[in-house]
């Protein structure tokens, strides 16, 4: 589902992660260059079949949920350009990115070996750097 450049605005319902019946046909999210405020609603983890997720260019707040470390299939994670803040959610940890693109938020990488030894086995990683720097 593309609904990327509508100049959507307000919150994301957090209804899109309970349509049961588009579980398996909903592979692809993009909601990038819009104008969705708030959190990122937790049940969008609830979109396990999900493999790409664009939330990028947005005003969206606060941080990222660890609910989207259920996101089992998840291939593509882009969430720049959103006035995100914190730590990313441990909960990443294991999802099998190939592209996450994290940078121009206010978010930071957690420092241990297990959370930066994932972050550099996806081939495309852009983030602000580590929550010590």
């Amino acid at each position: 589902m593309d609904l990327s450049g509508n100049q959507l605005e307000g919150p994301i319902p957090p209804e899109l992660g309970n349509l049961n019946n588009l579980q398996e046909l909903l592979r692809r999210l993009d909601l990038s260059d819009n104008r969705l405020t708030g959190p990122i609603p937790g049940e969008l983890g609830n979109r396990v079949y999900l493999t790409d997720f664009d939330l990028s260019n947005n005003e969206l707040t606060g941080p990222v949920p660890v609910e989207l470390g259920n996101l089992g299939e998840l291939h593509s994670l882009s969430i720049f350009g959103n006035p995100l803040t914190g730590p990313l959610p441990r909960e990443l940890i294991g999802l099998p990115l190939a592209l996450f693109h994290w940078h121009d938020t206010d978010l930071c990488a957690p420092t241990d070996d297990e959370f930066q030894e994932w972050l550099d086995s996806i081939e495309d990683h852009r983030g602000n750097g580590n929550c010590d720097s």
